[in-house]
Order: C-alpha cells, then structure tokens, then sequence
C-alpha cells in the first residue's frame, strides 16, 4: 500500500457475511454503505487526516474497532511499525 491518500474516517463494515475496513473523508458515507447492502457498519472520525496506515495503528492504539484479520491492505508488522513512531 504505497499511497500518501489520506483520510478522515475509518470504521469497518459486512457486506455479504465478510467485514472489511473501510476509509473515507467525511461521515455521509455510512449512508452510502447503507444503500450498498452493508451491514454493522461502524464509522469513526479520526482526530487529523492519516494515511491508511496510521489510521490502522491508531485504531490498534484506541482499540475503536476490532480490525478483520484477512486485512490485506496492511500488514500486521506495518501497523505495529507506525504505531511504535
């Protein structure tokens, strides 16, 4: 995952029985999500815009979320790398 993109909102959601992390910029997309078929989707807007991993290392931190554990997008070592910064 080598993106400089940054984001505000991170949370989680099921669609067809597989959660997934998802990222956007602002809250109106829960209504998105919503409309798509997703279900226990939970959002939470992050303190500054992050990166994919730094939002994954400060979910970990604040333990908001329990992230899926077939998260391609982020290695387990890449989070706890960002974290440790």
């Amino acid at each position: 995952m080598a993106t400089s993109k940054q984001f505000k909102v991170i949370g989680v959601s099921t669609l067809n029985g597989k959660a997934k992390v998802r990222y956007a910029n602002d809250m109106t997309r829960v209504k998105i999500l919503i409309k798509n078929g997703h279900t226990d989707v939970e959002l939470f807007e992050l303190p500054e815009s992050m990166t994919k991993e730094a939002a994954l290392a400060y979910v970990s931190e604040q333990s908001l979320f329990t992230i899926p554990s077939d998260t391609a997008e982020v290695s387990a070592e890449d989070v706890a790398s960002v974290a440790a910064e």
